[in-house]
């Protein structure tokens, strides 16, 4: 540690500091000297003026102190453990589980006589600490390395030693994540790279849902090491009862058979179907021979109708975007070929239109007749006097048959539903749309997703906008050329991912009935067996006002009855619960507002996973490869000294100093504040003493 002074005065100013003090005190003590018979006296009031003075005066100066320490940090050795499942499935189960696991307690314990040793298990998530449960349903090393980075990007980081079997199910390749992390890498390899005897079903295709009396594709794919010469027996069934069964040969070493069937939706709900392979002898495990598939059976596709005034390459976007989800089904028709009943759609697009026919003038009266939600698309045909009326949350006059060429620009406040950061930039990177030109009045009540921006200049005129009257819901495109933007996508990103998603969301949104329950429960209705199952509630008064004064209850049922209950914590306005992890199988549940009558109901399935039982083949190749590439070297359990010796051997693992430099300014001090109020007291209480004035 060192001092010095800095200050923004040349030094000779320092001059001036003594020679303050010695006028101040000369002024008051040089008529003394002359006269007093106590001289002695007088010179120490005179010192301790001059000082008190002087000191005083060096403050004025504005005399910073500058201090630099040095601090040595020790390298940080990472040590991360592999926690998933697949580390025990073999044969090593019991060392991992006793010898091994001293063997490592003993080498962090002599490295860290050395280094900074932080230790940390990983698998499906990543945590401080040695677990050794071996639990871990997936295995994500990206994870691991993303965590690694965000703490030690910074720091003195010496080398990071992985232990693992190098098998990941999760996350990128460890080749590629671990790019960003500078330090060499060692490996601990673990597992077995022998193949051993298993029949397994590696895969299983499907759909989340179906529609009742659909088929549906079910497709599965079973493998098996080391199981030649024998027979086996694959099942799918439901309830109990057998709807599939076929043999089969398993005829080498490596086998792969796929089974590709359609099963018939007879009922709505959740279903589950149980694909099964029976064992062979001698079997590595047979908790991969059995996995269960949970198909969410709706009673039918909503159905959308897409009416146009002429025909446009608006409507093939809409519907490609709107069939994108098997949720949805699309018809197109022009407004003279409108025969069905309207009330028959869930949503109902009319492109262009109203124009000036009678045709449309009828079709609209039957739509409004029949309370269907609407989405206005305004093209080049449209009457606006009678749009105005329609829709006369967003008017447009004034327009004399001109367009401007507007594109997109994302109002930050929108509510009505979520608009991701990823779908908000690549909104206001597509073309522009042909918007009529006029005077843009939009009432209070309109949520405004897009709004006009011609040029640079970004205005406040709607172009995608949402109402609701008399429980209707409503919508407003002011513009058409859709069909640009979906080639646009496709064209940027390869997809046409971002274009499907906002017409989703919109459809979704306007198709869906208004919910005017006072208390609603969200959740989603498939977890992984791994993920906290949560739930979010909304509680409303009679004014349709959140609060969250009552306590809301809910009790979770597994399909053999047993019941699970739980409270909900309070948020700001709502509620939020987070009931943890449940095993893989379906569920319903009751949510109950505590002292009212308010209920809310519900179900979901937990599927199961067995990635961490599918591969068991240690990859220590990979884990080679990854010490290689990051300047280590990959070692087994039984070589942790050599570990110790070529990591305390290395050069470029040391300790680092670093020099800290601080400025405060001298007035800061404490003890120097204390020391002129000592000298002022001290001169004060002697002249006091001896009768001075």
């Amino acid at each position: 540690m060192s001092f010095s002074f800095v200050t923004a005065y040349p030094w000779w100013f320092l001059i001036v500091c003594p020679l303050a003090g010695f006028l101040a005190a000369g002024f008051l003590y040089s008529r003394s000297l002359k006269k007093s018979e106590a001289k002695g006296l007088t010179w120490s009031l005179f010192g301790l003026r001059f000082l008190a003075v002087t000191f005083l005066t060096f403050l004025l100066l504005g005399i910073f102190i500058r201090k630099q320490t040095r601090d040595i940090e020790k390298p940080v050795i990472v040590f991360a453990q592999d926690d998933s499942e697949s580390l025990v499935i073999g044969k090593d189960s019991t060392y991992l589980r006793n010898d091994y696991r001293k063997s490592v307690e003993a080498f962090i314990e002599k490295l860290g006589d050395e280094y900074d040793v932080q230790a940390y298990s990983f698998g499906s998530d990543f945590s401080e600490g040695l677990k050794w449960s071996y639990k871990d349903k997936e295995t994500d090393f990206s994870g691991l390395f993303s965590e690694l980075e965000a703490r030690y990007s910074n720091r003195n980081l010496g080398a990071v030693i992985l232990a693992s079997d190098g098998i990941y199910n999760k996350g990128t390749n460890p080749l590629f994540s671990s790019a960003n992390l500078k330090a060499p890498f060692f490996s601990i390899a673990l597992g077995d790279t022998n193949p051993r005897r298993d029949l397994f079903i590696s895969r299983i295709a499907a759909n989340r849902m179906a529609y009742l009396g659909n088929t549906f594709p079910l497709q599965v794919i079973v493998d098996a090491r080391k199981c030649e010469g024998n027979k086996s027996r694959l099942t799918v069934s439901k309830d109990g009862k057998i709807l599939y069964s076929s043999e089969l040969s398993i005829d080498k070493p490596f086998f792969s058979h796929t089974v590709s069937l359609q099963l018939e939706a007879k009922k709505t709900g959740v279903q589950r179907y149980t694909v099964n392979v029976s064992p062979v002898n001698g079997e590595l495990s047979i908790k991969n021979n059995t996995r269960d598939v949970f198909i969410d059976v709706l009673d039918s596709r909503e159905k959308i109708l897409i009416i146009a005034r002429a025909p446009h390459p608006d409507l093939g976007a809409i519907r490609n975007a709107i069939e994108s989800s098997q949720t949805y089904q699309a018809d197109v028709l022009l407004a003279d070929d409108v025969l069905k009943p309207v009330n028959q759609y869930n949503l109902v697009i009319m492109h262009s239109i109203p124009f000036n026919s009678a045709n449309s003038n009828s079709l609209i009266q039957k739509i409004r007749e029949a309370q269907v939600p609407v989405l206005y698309i305004a093209g080049n045909g449209t009457d606006w006097n009678a749009m105005n009326t329609l829709y006369s949350s967003v008017t447009v006059s004034d327009n004399r048959g001109r367009f401007n060429e507007v594109q997109p620009s994302v109002n930050r406040s929108f509510s009505l539903f979520q608009v991701t950061d990823e779908l908000r930039s690549k909104l206001e990177k597509f073309p522009p749309l042909s918007a009529p030109f006029g005077i843009y009045r939009s009432s209070a009540g309109v949520n405004v997703l897009l709004f006009q921006k011609i040029g640079m200049v970004a205005t406040q005129n709607p172009l995608m906008s949402f109402t609701e009257v008399n429980n209707v819901r409503t919508g407003m495109i002011t513009g058409d050329g859709l069909w640009k933007w979906r080639m646009t996508d496709y064209a940027l990103h390869g997809d046409h991912a971002a274009f499907n998603e906002l017409f989703s969301k919109i459809v979704q949104f306007l198709s869906s009935k208004v919910n005017k329950s006072q208390f609603r429960i969200n959740a989603k209705n498939s977890f992984a067996e791994n993920e906290s199952v949560e739930f979010d509630a909304e509680l409303y008064n009679e004014s349709f006002e959140p609060v969250n004064e009552d306590e809301v209850g809910l009790v979770i049922t597994n399909s053999d009855g047993r019941k699970f209950p739980f409270t909900f914590s309070k948020t700001a306005t709502a509620y939020h619960l987070n009931a943890g992890t449940f095993p893989p199988a379906e569920y319903s549940y009751e949510a109950n507002v505590k002292g009212k009558k308010l209920t809310a109901k519900g179900r979901f399935i937990v599927t199961q996973l067995i990635a961490e039982q599918t591969n068991t083949v240690a990859d220590h190749l990979l884990l080679n490869n990854l010490s290689e590439g990051k300047g280590g070297s990959m070692y087994y359990p039984d070589e942790l000294e050599k570990l110790f010796n070529e990591i305390t051997a290395r050069k470029d693992i040391t300790s680092v100093s670093y020099v800290q430099t601080t400025m405060r300014e001298l007035i800061e001090e404490k003890w120097l504040f204390v020391l002129i109020l000592l000298l002022f007291g001290l001169e004060w209480f002697i002249r006091k003493y001896n009768g001075l004035y």
